[in-house]
């Protein structure tokens, strides 16, 4: 048993000083940020390739009610521990501590609250219209969004993807706060395997959050 537990260790700080490696890279940072830019305008031109069936259309499945739509909570759970450990345990600090879980929370709650503001200029932009074989009528006695789709008609108006902000925020707040791990490293301070494994617990999140 002893041995099984230092292998896992070991396991553990070899996957985890690799990670640090790759994500405290300048040129990873930066080519993430580039690759990310790259996916969110490329992805609206591709939605007609995409097969309506997939589970992944549909935006009641499993993933997207569990995952996507809770993706602030995951990441806001996952970093702060993370924060909390690498900043309260080598400074010894809370203050300091208590100023970078600030920032997560605001982070956080522009996270939940800018999908509203979203709504709400799709609400102030758009107008009501009958889908129609060859094409949409307009109705304009219709105003409201809740109006028009009452009497079973679309509302359209200037969107933007809540989904895709929300995962790209959280994105970026994870290859942030998760980039100076190789320096905590380097600097000698404690890194048990609780630390590393909180550490991987969030590369793993920001792999899922890239991928949907």
């Amino acid at each position: 048993m002893s041995a099984l537990t230092n292998s896992i260790c070991a396991l553990v700080c070899i996957c985890s000083q690799l990670c640090a490696r790759i994500l405290g890279s300048v040129c990873m940072r930066r080519g993430y940020h580039l690759w990310l830019a790259a996916v969110v305008s490329v992805t609206p031109f591709l939605q007609g390739l995409s097969n309506p069936r997939s589970i992944f259309s549909n935006s009641n499945n499993f993933f997207n009610v569990k995952f996507v739509h809770c993706s602030c909570g995951w990441t806001f759970l996952l970093l702060s521990g993370f924060v909390l450990l690498v900043s309260l345990v080598p400074t010894g600090r809370p203050l300091l501590c208590l100023m970078h879980l600030t920032r997560l929370g605001i982070t956080t709650t522009l996270c939940q609250c800018i999908p509203y503001l979203f709504q709400l200029l799709e609400d102030l932009t758009g107008s009501c219209h009958q889908p129609m074989p060859p094409g949409t009528l307009f109705l304009p006695r219709l105003e409201t969004r809740r109006t028009c789709q009452e009497e079973g008609h679309q509302w359209q108006g200037y969107h933007i993807s809540p989904q895709t902000f929300t995962l790209t925020l959280c994105s970026l707040s994870l290859a942030e706060e998760l980039s100076v791990f190789v320096r905590y490293l380097r600097r000698g301070y404690p890194a048990g395997t609780a630390l590393r494994l909180v550490f991987l617990l969030n590369a793993s999140l920001l792999g899922f959050t890239t991928c949907f």
